[in-house]
């Protein structure tokens, strides 16, 4: 299994994406959970601001699937099916993602959490 996570150095330093530990085989087709969570009250807004995410995802041609779920008023599931974790990585570069590192400043995300593992 592989982890990330999210740091934010402050307003003007982007967000960036930091492996948390394990190994994926190169090219393996794999699934990434990221867990959300919003300041309380700010559900809504937090589900609306991930839809945009979503949709970028959905759009690149190595994401296989990708569905967001609302699991609880101020916390929401992304899971995404990848051809390989170079892909998703590939992804996690691209300038659309640095809407999580405005939100993690912003306040509305207070927490963040994803997971990277194989797909069998």
């Amino acid at each position: 299994m592989n982890s990330l996570a999210i740091a934010a150095a402050g307003p003007s330093a982007p967000a960036r994406f930091i492996p948390l530990r394990g190994v994926l085989q190169m090219n393996q087709a794999i699934i990434s959970l990221a867990s959300f969570h919003a300041r309380v009250g700010a559900g809504e807004t937090l589900g609306e601001q991930l839809e945009e995410l979503l949709h970028c995802a959905r759009r690149d041609p190595a994401c296989r699937r990708c569905e967001l779920q609302r699991v609880a008023a101020d916390e929401w599931q992304l899971r995404s099916h990848w051809d390989s974790d170079q892909e998703l990585q590939a992804h996690l570069g691209l300038p659309h993602m640095q809407l999580l590192g405005r939100l993690v400043e912003s306040g509305l995300i207070r927490r963040m959490q994803m997971r990277v593992e194989p797909r069998i």
